[in-house]
């Protein structure tokens, strides 16, 4: 498996752990204000779980470029993983403080 895929896959499960960490803090009330956090729930849960998957798994299952490059670009696939996650973590600190005024 590159390692591309594999480092899609463990931050995949780790958004996914997270989630749900959240998700209950939710529930318990323990986070002030609750509503704040649902949809910062979903967006993990959906863009940091599922679309992660999707794309390490796809990164490693699809049809090879060439021989000399078996997964073409890795520079555009590390500049997606970058970026999804950047924006993953800008999105979870900003959601929450729209509350906040």
């Amino acid at each position: 498996m590159p390692t591309l895929s594999r480092w899609f896959l463990k931050a995949g499960l780790i958004y996914f752990a997270t989630s749900f960490v959240l998700l209950l803090g939710v529930h318990l009330q323990a986070l002030s204000p609750a509503p704040a956090f649902l949809p910062v729930f979903y967006h993990l849960l959906f863009v940091g779980w599922i679309t992660q998957i999707i794309m390490g798994v796809s990164h490693w299952m699809f049809p090879r470029h060439t021989r000399e490059k078996p997964r073409g670009n890795e520079a555009s696939g590390w500049a997606a993983f970058t970026g999804i996650n950047l924006g993953l973590l800008l999105r979870c600190l900003g959601e929450p403080m729209q509350w906040l005024h």
